[in-house]
């Protein structure tokens, strides 16, 4: 199962896979589903989801403003997880 985080720019991705990476959590960027950018151009970073709490964590605590939260499920089937 892996964990999407999604954010509203490149820049603000960027600087969250740089943050998750400073602390051992490897992270790729990606282009989400449109649904998951909620309408807007939209970056995500896809991580293992045991890091995920940690991962929410460490953005928030280095001011990294993120859009959401998701869990992929085997299958395909994403939701939104609430971290």
């Amino acid at each position: 199962m892996g964990f999407l985080i999604t954010f509203r720019s490149v820049t603000h991705a960027q600087n969250g896979g740089r943050v998750l990476s400073e602390n051992g959590i490897l992270s790729h960027l990606v282009r989400p589903a449109a649904v998951l950018a909620r309408g807007s151009c939209g970056y995500a970073l896809r991580i293992n989801a045991v890091g995920a709490q940690k991962a929410v964590f460490l953005l928030r605590r280095k001011n990294v403003p993120f859009a959401g939260t998701f869990y992929e499920l085997p299958g395909g089937e994403i939701k939104e997880a609430d971290l």
